[in-house]
């Protein structure tokens, strides 16, 4: 995404906070975000009451292709929490893409690798006010960009450990599919993400395991640490070994 890359997002590491606001927006709405900043409320409901949007997105730009940011997410580059509840009282909304490819703020603070700022996000704008398909899709981006501090920040503020995305994969499904098997060990023994299959699906966290083990040599340490999952999910019920995909969508009817 275009705006990770001019953001400072998706790094290793938390991204630094950005240059003067006045670099991407507007002037009125550049002041709009330092008054924000310097936690001026007065000046910040003056501002909004003559007309400037606190949903303002920049840098200025005629093409679709300029990545864009808000005033809020450059609160959140910013790491001021005073600013993000300011912006947010006077009208700015997380959920708000300045360009479908940018996301949200939520979305921004997870391409920085910033749960800090995550978790001032869903401070000032619940959990519970977010649509289930963003929040979804929020936790997916969140296991995909390697940040599991932000997808604790999620489950904090009562993220559903049986979340799933559209083709009905679960977190530790989307975890084990990228074999980021650190991260799905952590979804089994400490988040308790669900391992029993939907009735409705050939793929399912069992079979989908089962796959993976049969890929791997006996012996090998990635062999050693699926083998460690599976006994996990033994030790929930699972009875190994399960019926494949082939079988399932045999048995479902699918085509």
């Amino acid at each position: 995404m275009g705006l990770f890359e001019l953001f400072g997002a998706g790094a290793a590491r938390a991204a630094p906070a950005l240059g003067p606001a006045e670099r991407y927006f507007d002037p009125q709405p550049a002041a709009l975000v330092r008054a924000a900043l310097s936690n001026d409320a007065m000046r910040v409901r003056e501002l909004v009451a003559a007309g400037v949007n606190p949903n303002s997105q920049g840098p200025r730009s005629n093409s679709k292709n300029t990545p864009q940011i808000t005033l809020l997410g450059y609160a959140v580059s910013q790491s001021n929490e005073p600013a993000i509840r300011l912006l947010i009282q006077a009208g700015a909304n997380p959920l708000f893409e300045p360009r479908e490819d940018d996301g949200d703020a939520y979305l921004f603070a997870i391409g920085r690798k910033d749960s800090a700022m995550l978790d001032a996000l869903y401070r000032a704008w619940p959990l519970s006010k977010v649509p289930a398909k963003t929040q979804s899709e929020t936790a997916f981006s969140a296991l995909r960009f390697n940040c599991n501090d932000c997808l604790k920040v999620m489950f904090k503020h009562g993220l559903s450990a049986g979340v799933q995305d559209s083709r009905g994969y679960s977190l530790y499904m989307e975890a084990i599919s990228r074999e980021d098997l650190a991260a799905a060990e952590w979804l089994l023994k400490d988040v308790g993400v669900p391992v029993e299959a939907d009735p409705r699906r050939d793929v399912t966290p069992a079979n989908q395991l089962q796959l993976h083990i049969s890929r791997y040599r006996p012996g090998t340490p990635t062999y050693e640490t699926l083998l460690r999952l599976q006994a996990i999910m033994q030790s929930r019920g699972i009875v190994f070994p399960v019926e494949t995909v082939t079988q399932r969508r045999a048995s479902l009817g699918l085509k």
